[in-house]
């Protein structure tokens, strides 16, 4: 059941981008903020999967040689998508938030 309501939810989602996306462009909206909402969308849906987890594997923490890497490697959803979100929509500080992300990432 709770696989058939996340890729159900996940189809909806991308179904809703597409569809809301047409309706901005066609009511002429900057091509530039259909991108932020496009991005925000899918930031509001791997954000909370990823954070999930991570939770159930520091709940369940097991084998710490592994799992260690693994909350690493899950970490980076959140980082990354929520910085590229925040760079289409303040481009005059991007390069900031970028360096930031480059700190995580090094």
């Amino acid at each position: 059941f709770a696989r058939a309501l996340l890729y159900g939810s996940v189809a909806s989602m991308i179904i809703g981008v597409v569809w809301y996306s047409r309706e901005l462009k066609l009511n002429g909206t900057d091509p530039h903020l259909i991108a932020w909402f496009s991005a925000g969308a899918f930031v509001l849906l791997g954000f909370p999967i990823s954070m999930c987890g991570i939770f159930m594997h520091l709940t369940n923490y097991y084998q710490p040689n592994v799992q260690c890497y693994v909350v690493r490697i899950l970490w980076m959803v959140p980082i990354y998508s929520i910085q590229s979100w925040l760079c289409l929509r303040y481009i005059n500080v991007a390069i900031y938030i970028e360096t930031l992300r480059d700190f995580y990432e090094s």
